[in-house]
């Protein structure tokens, strides 16, 4: 059972956390449906050699090095790079939206083509054990952002019509949510570095 603080933050934000959800998982059929054309590992034009796509995703998984804290710290940078993005942009709405989808493209391509050139286990294995925790930090950064965003436009509004709004509440409101996706983002980056590599070990 979550704690009741707990659950009147999800409470609270079920909407936003709804919608953040959604577009992960459209993100992820899109990175699916991705593979399906483009296969992992398959050059564009038929050779046989790497697809565009997956020599970008090498570019940067070279910078890789498990057990090691610099890694930990990288990933985490990146990690809240995105989840800052996806929070202070809040206002254009489509900017955490489009951050969200890009990572669910990512995560079903990658995940889609191991599962096709290894196993299912093997991509389970890579992808699982922290992307679950990490995918989730996004979501409540995005849904933060979202609700960043409907405050902000919320205030404007108020102002144009001269009525009372309280944009201060609201936004300590997505503020609480942006903060727990930086704790998630935390233990995601320790369980990709540390817990990830083991598994795949086995």
């Amino acid at each position: 059972m979550l704690p009741a603080r707990k659950r009147g933050i999800l409470r609270e934000n079920w909407v936003y956390l709804f919608v953040s959800s959604l577009l992960l998982f459209v993100g992820i059929m899109g990175g699916i449906q991705l593979e399906a054309i483009l296969p992992l590992g398959v050059g564009g034009d038929g050779s046989g050699g790497l697809n565009p796509l997956l020599s970008q995703l090498q570019q940067l998984v070279q910078f890789y090095q498990p057990y090691t804290p610099l890694t930990a710290l990288i990933i985490l940078g990146k990690n809240t790079l995105s989840a800052a993005l996806s929070f202070f942009s809040g206002f254009t709405f489509f900017i955490p939206g489009g951050v969200l989808l890009v990572n669910g493209v990512v995560l079903g391509y990658v995940g889609a083509g191991a599962a096709a050139t290894r196993s299912l286990e093997f991509a389970l294995g890579s992808l699982v054990p922290h992307g679950v925790v990490e995918l989730t930090g996004l979501i409540f950064a995005t849904a933060g952002g979202l609700r960043f965003g409907v405050a902000f436009w919320r205030k404007i509004s108020s102002l144009v019509l001269h009525k009372v709004y309280s944009f201060k509440t609201e936004f300590f409101g997505a503020l609480k949510l942006f903060i727990i996706s930086l704790a998630l983002l935390e233990v995601a980056a320790v369980l990709e570095t540390y817990l990830t590599p083991y598994i795949m070990g086995l």
